[in-house]
């Protein structure tokens, strides 16, 4: 999955199932819808709450790994809309371009980091 794949999200079902081989973005790809859904509703100034995200994988290694990169992608988002510096992804990137709805995106993201151990990423 690349940024060029603008509005992914809204053609998304709620649940998602996703197959691929080693190597092939599926963890990035898991990162960045989560962190998209949780932007999706900055913008209607609310916030979504981190214990109605879900993510199963296979193996406790892969759950630490997406909690960890979650965490720092969320992060870098934060300190991107701190300071206002675009950072190439686009559904940050519109923050930008309505100030108005920083503060709203700021919010989802403080919440998100505070609450992110209430969000089932783990093992089935």
């Amino acid at each position: 999955m690349s940024f060029s794949s603008t509005k992914v999200f809204e053609l998304l079902p709620q649940r998602l199932f996703l197959e691929a081989s080693a190597g092939t973005g599926k963890t990035f790809s898991i990162i960045h819808l989560m962190c998209q859904h949780i932007l999706s509703f900055a913008k209607k100034g609310e916030v979504l709450p981190m214990d109605e995200i879900a993510c199963i994988t296979f193996t406790r290694a892969v759950a630490h790994e997406l909690q960890t990169r979650l965490k720092s992608t969320l992060s870098s988002m934060k300190r991107a809309l701190e300071i206002r510096v675009p950072i190439g992804i686009p559904y940050v990137d519109d923050f930008l371009e309505t100030p108005l709805l920083i503060p709203s995106a700021l919010r989802a993201l403080r919440h998100a980091l505070f609450d992110i151990c209430l969000a089932p990423i783990s093992t089935i």
